[in-house]
């Protein structure tokens, strides 16, 4: 859970070793996502498009780079937010927007380019990966509307940055894949703050503790946007 102290947003920043660090962790986990779609016949039917025509095939492979190209800027954004929270017990706004920024992209991606890069699959019934955009729309409230009322009966039970983190990462992903993840996180949180708690009462330590939930919910989502193929954690990207 985050820190509520009134902050200037500001003063979290990284070192620069640690955007590096970040992003080339980014880089690699994006291309180990690439070699597990094409080893899984995720995107085989629409690189397949590529030999269909010189005009087909262009289109099709510059939409393909273009998935990857946010499946990487949203693993570095979720790192980024994961190390600002267990640094400075924040998830702060500008990260928050960012992510937003590239979930908009990722609409219009599957919108619009989408529809433009015709595949083999399109002919059968579309593209089975595609989320549409009411499942965006509800993923922008399925989770992050019953964390908002948790905090208003029970008092402050999750930070705002997290509750943030949450809508944008429902416009990112659909409510359904939203909500498989956030199963997992929820049960893997509560497994560690069972092990937090008994560990600061063998300290003794009596004063309230908090420990950062928003690198449980991007390690969620990231693992969802490139290991789609792992059961629980749904479709790809767009």
């Amino acid at each position: 859970m985050e820190n509520r102290e009134n902050k200037p947003q500001g003063r979290y920043g990284l070192k620069k070793l640690e955007y590096v660090v970040s992003g080339m962790a980014s880089a690699v986990v994006t291309a180990a996502g690439m070699v597990a779609a094409a080893d899984g016949g995720t995107v085989a039917g629409a690189v397949a498009a590529v030999g269909e025509g010189a005009a087909t095939g262009a289109v099709t492979a510059g939409y393909l780079s273009f998935q990857y190209v946010l499946v990487f800027a949203a693993v570095w954004l979720l790192l980024i937010m994961a190390i600002t929270d267990v640094k400075y017990m924040i998830i702060p706004d500008r990260w928050v927007m960012a992510l937003g920024t590239v979930a908009l992209a990722s609409v219009i991606a599957s919108e619009v380019l989408q529809h433009v890069a015709v595949a083999p699959g399109a002919a059968a019934g579309g593209d089975p990966d595609s989320i549409s955009l009411m499942e965006r729309i509800a993923g922008l409230f399925i989770v992050s509307a019953p964390m908002a009322l948790i905090n208003l009966v029970a008092g402050d039970c999750f930070g705002g940055g997290d509750i943030k983190l949450t809508a944008v990462c429902g416009v990112l992903m659909g409510w359904r894949r939203l909500v498989s993840v956030m199963i997992v996180v929820l049960l893997a949180s509560g497994i560690f703050a069972a092990g937090f708690m008994a560990l600061q009462h063998i300290k003794k330590k009596n004063r309230k503790q908090y420990f950062a939930f928003g690198p449980f919910i991007c390690a969620g989502v990231i693992l969802n946007i490139v290991f789609p193929g792992w059961g629980i954690w749904g479709f790809s990207l767009l």
